[in-house]
């Protein structure tokens, strides 16, 4: 339930919009390319000392997930927060 309120609470903060780029399955592997793009409109706790800006940011990112039985079993990410940081907070 915490990460369900987690997700919420960066939703709610960032505006967050996700596109899918690509995806690639083999066996139990599945990755997942994706754009993500959202406005610094909200409190969120990530970013302690920033009052909300109203800025807009974008970047791309991939997550990879290891499915087992038809649920997620492991999952990995790779995304660049500094660089959300920089366009939300700089001038």
């Amino acid at each position: 339930m915490a990460a369900l309120r987690e997700l919420f609470a960066v939703h709610e903060g960032m505006n967050i919009n996700l596109e899918i780029l690509d995806i690639a399955a083999e066996g139990k592997n599945v990755v997942v390319r994706y754009r993500e793009s959202g406005r610094y409109s909200g409190f969120f706790r990530g970013l302690v000392g920033h009052d909300p800006t109203d800025k807009s940011y974008e970047l791309t990112a991939m997550e990879w997930f290891v499915v087992e039985n038809g649920k997620i079993a492991t999952r990995w990410g790779a995304r660049d927060s500094a660089a959300i940081l920089r366009q939300v907070t700089h001038p």
